[in-house]
């Protein structure tokens, strides 16, 4: 191989002497000749580092190295340094590669000129006879990233691509150029995690290609993957990880992403892997470091699903309760929105995972285990459930598990079949799943021909026969089973009615099914563990319409056993009263569920067909006195969907039983309601002795929805239960239809308030006079589904607890869609039991299920001590948060009911959806405060403030930000600002500005143009005392010695003066007089506006505390300028915004922000600005700006000097080396003086931001040849020597404002040459400065030429520069700032501008916006299309035309460069430097 390798290959080995050939080999026959292969053992002692220098001796492409420690990491790094080629690509030594990968990808990454590319893969196993099993892995489950050149830090997505640093080959100089290495930790445990961040982080162009490669093994039993005793290495990874992140200010934007990727690696790998003592050692420190992590406001929730951050809120705040949940469940959350791609699933365990529930069989469970083992296909598991068995099946599994690896065994307390074969379910790690019951078999071909069958098919679900004859008969033969069984084979793609309703074979007997897991987990699919029987019909209705490829096959595979003493199926129907029971309540279920999906909706004529023959099978075999109550619930749960004219379109059939069932119903309490009658009655009740439920209905003004919210309260399945209406005085007819419908229904009671209390008063005297068990609220515009109550009290009977908590449909009537999706989305329950303070916790702290009494049910004596605390009194909101917050701090246990919603809630009915708000109606929200200070006095008196004080703020910040949401969504603009004014007036100042920053942080123009009525658009200050200046820093710096210098003057004034910063007290800090006041406040979560409550907290302190006046704000140029203006305005205190640069800097930098800031500004109580031009911008948007100079101490720069004593070839720039002031522009015009003047020398006074930039710059000096005549002075506090020592003055800022090292050099009399900026006051009529056009060298280089060769003319701009200093030095700064100040007496209106005026800045700064977010996205564009090439005008210059036009023009350029300067310094000067320059 000669010259450098395309490719460099790394093989990290240890001890994989059985792969070690195969993966070599799959390297060195690559169709890229063109690679070096290098191979790095760590100490193997099997004999893999012999085979590999066998193989060096074999091939001169492959070196050995050897590690001197066992470390993934440091192999990685020890190939890397020793790595040659373009680029890098890494094969594990028990995985391998087919021939064309490299090849292929180092076409795709040469051509797009990639930083990284990377391809899908398989993974593999081997099979006992040799065949390959592999799987087809994506890397992204989104298609659209694939393909493309993209950019991977600029979309949050793509960390979450699966993880792997082999599928792919990296540009080595990238790696290099960044540092990218991996951590040489010990072991082999998740040390390319870093490495895989930084890539991602770094890169400007990667490509993914949807072509799968690479073959990763999964049967390796030495892989470290499986081996659970070194989970903690991960920890050690993300600590790395962190570091390189913090190091480099570049990437902090990563951090939120970076603490995301280690949460993924905790919850994802960690939790799963490791071992059971360990698990609450380690959600103890998991808990710990990300509570740290969110108090730091380093968490994204965006970055998280919503499963993953309810499940992080629980282990930050409620450990214990999340170590107690059971694995089942645990395993379920992950599933159901999993890290990795729902592929991967299918790759991480068998083909196939065999569940078999297990209770009290020992008879027959060695029969079916025997028939699983004898299986002709062998890639499988078989995870037996023992459920609390009491004879020895367990024993018998185990003996079992001892022979056999492949069989694994749980056990739980007696829970019943469903809740078994969830368990098993959550412990399954094959790709497909089988149900085979412990008294059943399954024939010897059964998972060989149905793996066959869903690969061939691709099929979610496979259904086959069932084999009756298998076992002995005792008794009749169920015929009627075999009838059940599929009677063709065919594969339907997608759902339809047909399937579930007409196929025989779709009938539910759950042992026929063979599943894909990751369509399970993809679709969160469990059986139902409240249903003891019929749980097989619930999960063929909720899987059924969500599958892809269902095959039927009428191959009998599995065997049943039709008859067993003690069997569910021989005992549980005996009683054929209560299978119609059951049947119902299978009915009920899924009914709610299907309504839920929208399937009830879509397919419910199909539904309600299947629904009357399932129920009346059953009952008409019932007898007579058990038919009415089951008569009943049947037609009251059909009516739920289906109307009387419905009916009629189900055939005669049909008609004919729904009618014989409704013989048996009381016709007078359920009558049918044509469309457009009056809604029903109810039948006379009499007074329930002692209810059941209680049911809490606070009304006000509600006549037009009263009605139908008694109709479904009233016409409940339940009888036992009471209604309690408590009309808060009405003052419509809302009392009359309470009387109507008391007089009729005697379970009806009413209480009428004679003036408002609002719900809160309401829902209090109600539950203290409810009778009932138990306490339900419902809204007077809300309705309950018919078996609501019914459903709720079995569910409290079979398992008391003290809340418990059920789903709600959201009926949008007139309301935002946003609105209704926020409701759904925060009425969803805890799927899960809460017992002791963890009630209260997982809602108030964990956020884990929301506060709305209306969608629980409540034990009676919990409810009646809670409310006995409840304050008496009016609050007209935020009732519902503050009952709850004392119901959930009373109750001890908690239980959340998944997929039942039995609460309708009408949104757009009441006053949360209409869709705006008068100011009136506004305030009532503003009173939402009242809560807050309610529930801080019920915890003050508890004796608890301290232990929930947390908790109280955190309460109050919710509370206002509902307010806000209202104001920003609902308030019209008109009223926008008093409705502001209201707030204030309620809440704490900062709290509101917080909640306000949190709305519109990106958008704060909208904040302002919103704010402009509120009473703090124009604070009046007669009187200034105190004067606040803030600025991020207060070291050395052009604006730090603007404050360090006004400070003294503004005392000598007789103003107390006090100073903010970011950072308190550096050691370089500039010092400030006795007296005067230093305080600090937070950095505001480094821009986020999660994290800027505790800087507006600080704002606003310190504005009381030292009673500020007035605040000049100093860093203008801060996204931060607008929160922090409205929470000192907020606060009473006047705020001015000092300018330090041009009003168009950032037009000049490109940033759409600009468009943002005159609004911003107009804000403001005045603005300070620098040069007339900057006046005649701000002031179209602030009337009252005012130009002021920035202070200087003009003595100490000598304006007596003796031009005699400089050095008549020094060159002086003095700035900060950093980009707006061009250092690099300053050594390019050097080298074109050092040609002409050799003797010349620059000094470039200043620090740079980084070593690397400083480096750079240096670099730069010695490439142009210029080193020995340019010195880099550093940073010093006192210039002044260097002025005196220096001739001319050197600028090239692209942008200033009043630079000071333009003011020092002509107090010191230095002419300067500088890049025009023209704007600037001290550049108008001021002979002394010389300005050229910006990136124009060489005239700057003739400039200072012209001015170190021509003594008299230097001495002629000295006088003047000294002349124009010395009128400056009479500037009379108090008296200008005390005007400042003396215009904060009075109330400034925005200035009058002519409405087309208006009309134009508006569209102006609307398009230059637009403009902006345009060049970005083609920049973006352009970077994912790899067409390189650079800017619009890079690629003009490059261009012939341009090159061409460039050589016709030369000469006129030319000339007219000699008549400027012959004009400008005469002929005899010209002629000399144009013959020095040859």
């Amino acid at each position: 191989m000669q010259g450098q390798p395309k490719v460099s290959v790394i093989l990290p080995s240890l001890n994989v002497a059985a792969y070690i050939r195969e993966c070599v080999e799959s390297v060195m026959n690559q169709t890229l000749k063109d690679i070096e292969i290098i191979c790095v053992d760590s100490g193997s002692t099997d004999g893999t580092l012999e085979i590999l220098r066998e193989y060096e001796a074999k091939d001169k492409r492959i070196k050995v190295l050897v590690a001197d420690r066992k470390s993934y990491g440091l192999q990685m790094n020890i190939g890397m340094d020793a790595a040659t080629g373009e680029y890098l690509g890494i094969v594990e030594t028990d995985d391998w590669v087919p021939p064309k990968m490299f090849q292929d990808l180092y076409r795709v990454a040469k051509k797009n000129a990639l930083d990284f590319v990377k391809a899908d893969f398989y993974r593999f196993t081997v099979n006992p006879d040799g065949s390959l099993v592999k799987t087809y892995n994506k890397l992204s489950r989104d298609d659209s990233y694939y393909n493309k050149v993209l950019i991977p830090g600029d979309d949050p997505e793509t960390f979450k691509f699966i993880m792997n640093t082999w599928s792919g080959i990296y540009d080595l100089a990238f790696l290099r150029r960044w540092n990218i290495r991996h951590n040489e930790t010990p072991g082999a445990s998740y040390q390319d995690n870093g490495f895989w961040f930084q890539t991602f982080c770094r890169a400007q162009k990667a490509l993914f290609l949807n072509k799968p490669y690479y073959m990763n093994r999964r049967d390796n039993p030495n892989s470290s993957v499986y081996s659970k005793t070194k989970v903690y290495c991960m920890r050690d990874e993300y600590d790395y990880l962190r570091a390189i992140v913090d190091a480099d200010e570049e990437l902090w934007r990563f951090i939120p992403l970076c603490e995301y990727f280690r949460f993924c690696g905790y919850y994802y790998n960690t939790m799963r892997r490791i071992s059971p003592e360990l698990r609450r050692e380690f959600i103890a420190e998991f808990s710990k470091e990300f509570r740290a992590l969110a108090e730091a406001h380093e968490l994204d929730r965006s970055l998280f699903s919503q499963r993953e951050w309810d499940d992080l809120q629980q282990i930050m705040f409620l450990p214990d309760q999340y170590l107690s949940v059971s694995l089942k469940e645990a395993l379920q959350f992950k599933l159901q929105e999993s890290y990795l791609s729902y592929q991967n699933i299918e790759t991480s365990g068998p083909a196939v995972s065999v569940i078999v529930p297990v209770y009290n069989v020992r008879d027959f469970v060695r029969e079916c285990l025997d028939s699983i083992r004898a299986q002709s296909f062998t890639d499988f598991e078989v995870v037996c459930v023992d459920d609390g068995s009491t004879d020895d099946s367990l024993e018998i599994l185990e003996e079992y598990a001892a022979k056999d690896s492949r069989v694994k065994v749980l056990h739980q307390e007696n829970a019943g079949l469903s809740s078994a074969r969830n368990l098993g379910l959550s412990y399954a790690t094959g790709s497909y799943i089988c149900f085979v019951d412990s008294d059943d078999g399954i024939a010897p071909n059964a998972l060989e021909r149905l793996v066959s069958v869903a690969r061939k098919n691709d099929a979610d679900v496979v259904v086959c026969g069932l084999d009756i004859d298998h076992y002995p008969l005792e008794g009749e033969r169920p015929s009627w089973i075999e009838s059940k069984n599929p009677k063709r084979s065919v594969t339907f793609g997608i759902f339809e009615p047909k399937v579930l309703f007409d196929e025989a074979g779709a009938k539910p007997f759950v042992q026929r099914d063979f599943v894909r897991r990751a369509f399970l987990a993809q679709n969160n699919l469990w059986f139902c563990e409240d249903c003891r029987m019929g749980e097989d019909t619930i999960f063929q209705f909720e899987m059924f319409p969500k599958a892809r490829n269902i095959t039927f096959i009428r191959d009998k595979l599995a065997y049943y056993r039709c008859s067993r003493a003690g069997s569910l199926m021989a005992s549980g129907y005996e009683n054929v009263a209560v299978k119609a029971s059951h049947h119902l309540k299978i009915i009920g279920h899924l009914m709610v569920a299907w309504k839920a999906e929208g399937y009830l909706q879509k397919w419910r004529d199909p539904f309600a067909c299947w629904a009357t023959d399932f129920f009346y099978g059953q009952f008409a075999l019932c007898a007579a006195e058990d038919k009415p109550a089951l008569a009943r619930g049947f037609i009251s749960m059909l009516r739920c969907f289906l109307s009387e004219d419905q009916q009629k379109k189900l055939g005669p059939g049909r008609q004919e039983r729904i009618g014989e069932i409704q013989t048996y119903c009381d016709s007078s309490l359920y009558p049918v309601c044509p469309a457009g009658d009056n809604p029903p009655l109810a039948k006379q009740h009499s007074e329930v002795e002692k209810p059941q439920v209680s049911i809490v209905v606070p009304v006000h003004n509600g006549e037009g929805r009263i009605a139908r919210t008694l109709d479904s309260l009233l016409g409940q399945t339940l009888d036992a239960i009471e209604v309690i209406c408590v009309d808060d005085a009405s003052s419509d007819g809302t009392g009359k239809i309470l009387e109507s419908y008391a007089a009729r229904d005697q379970r009806l009671r009413v209480i009428t308030y004679t003036e408002n209390l609002t719900a809160n008063q309401a829902r209090k005297d109600a539950v203290l006079a409810a009778r009932g068990s138990y306490i339900l609220f419902c809204d007077g515009d809300d309705t309950l589904e018919p078996m609501a109550c019914e459903r709720l009290c079995g569910l409290m009977a079979n398992d008391p607890v003290d809340i418990l908590h059920f789903g709600v449909n959201v009926v949008s009537e007139g309301a935002f869609e946003e609105d209704r999706l926020w409701v759904e989305g925060h009425t969803i329950p805890y799927y899960g039991i809460l017992r002791g303070p963890d009630v209260f916790d997982a809602c108030f702290r964990a956020d884990l299920y929301g506060f709305n009494l209306w969608n629980k049910m409540y034990e009676a004596g919990l409810a009646k001590k809670a409310f006995a605390h409840v304050e008496d009194g009016r609050f007209p909101r935020g009732q519902d948060v503050y009952a709850f917050c004392l119901l959930a701090y009373f109750a001890e246990s908690y239980r959340g009911l998944f997929g039942e919603k039995l609460y309708n809630y009408h949104l757009g009915a009441g006053l949360d959806g209409t869709q705006t708000l008068s100011l009136d109606k506004f305030r009532s929200f503003c009173a939402l405060a009242c809560v807050a200070d309610a529930v801080g006095r019920f915890f003050e008196g508890e004796g608890v403030f301290n232990l929930y004080e947390d908790v109280w703020f955190s309460m109050r910040s919710r509370l206002l930000g509902d307010c806000v949401n209202k104001w920003f969504k609902k308030v019209a603009d008109a009223d926008k600002g008093k409705a502001f004014d209201e707030m204030l007036a309620y809440w704490p100042t900062w709290l509101v500005a917080d909640a306000v920053a949190r709305r519109y942080w990106n958008h704060p123009d909208q904040a302002f143009v919103s704010l402009n009525l509120s009473s703090c658009r124009s604070i009046k200050k007669p009187e200034i005392h105190t004067v606040a200046m803030y600025y991020h820093k207060v070291t050395g710096g052009g604006v730090e010695k603007v404050i360090q210098l006004l400070t003294p003057l503004w005392i000598s004034m007789g103003y107390q003066v006090v100073i903010i910063t970011d950072v308190q007290g550096p050691e370089d800090a500039f010092s400030f007089p006795e007296g005067v006041v230093l305080r600090a406040v937070p950095n505001g979560g480094v821009g986020k506006p999660y994290g800027y409550i505790q800087r507006a907290r600080a704002f606003s302190r310190i504005m009381h505390e030292e009673q500020v006046d007035a605040l000049v704000y100093h860093a203008w140029n801060t996204a931060l300028l607008p929160w922090d203006m409205l929470t000192v305005k907020a606060a009473g205190s006047a705020f001015l915004v000092y300018c330090h640069s041009v009003f168009s800097m950032r037009v000049l930098l490109g940033q759409a922000y600009f468009s943002m800031m005159p609004p911003t500004f107009g804000f403001a109580d005045g603005v300070v600005c620098l040069s007339d031009a900057d006046k005649a911008f701000w002031c179209r948007f602030n009337a009252n700006t005012h130009v002021v100079l920035n202070p200087i101490e003009w003595l100490s720069f000598g304006t007596g000097e003796n031009l005699q004593m400089r050095d008549p070839n020094q060159v002086l720039w003095v700035g900060r080396l950093e980009s707006e002031k061009h250092p690099e522009e300053a050594l390019r015009i050097f080298s074109s003086v050092l040609r002409i003047l050799p003797d010349a020398r620059l000094g470039l006074l200043g620090k740079a931001p980084s070593e690397d930039a400083q480096a750079n710059l240096e670099k730069f000096a010695r490439e142009l040849g210029i080193e020995g005549s340019v010195e880099f002075l550093g940073f010093h506090d006192d210039p002044a020597p260097f002025y005196k020592k220096a001739s001319v003055f050197l600028c090239t800022s692209e942008y200033e404002g009043l630079p000071l090292s333009i003011l020092e050099a002509l107090a010191a009399g230095l002419p300067v040459v500088m890049y025009d900026l023209s704007y600037l006051t001290i550049v108008q009529n001021n002979e002394s400065i010389v300005p050229v056009p910006f990136g124009d060298a060489d005239m700057a280089a003739d400039e200072l030429v012209g001015l170190l060769a021509d003594t008299e003319r230097r001495e002629r701009l000295s006088r003047c520069a000294r002349s124009y200093a010395q009128n400056l030095a009479s500037y009379d700064y108090a008296e200008v700032w005390e005007g400042v100040f003396s215009s904060l007496g009075e109330l400034h209106q925005p200035p009058v501008v002519d409405a087309s005026e208006r009309l134009m800045w508006d569209t102006l700064l609307r398009h230059y916006a637009m403009g902006i977010t345009k060049l970005v996205q083609q920049r973006d564009a352009a970077r994912r299309g790899g067409c390189g090439g650079g800017s619009e005008i890079e690629r003009i210059h490059k261009s012939a035309s341009y090159r061409i036009g460039r050589t016709i023009t030369w000469p006129a350029r030319k000339i007219r460069t000699l008549i400027e300067c012959v004009n400008e310094h005469g002929l005899s000067y010209t002629v000399r430097v144009y013959l020095k320059r040859g």
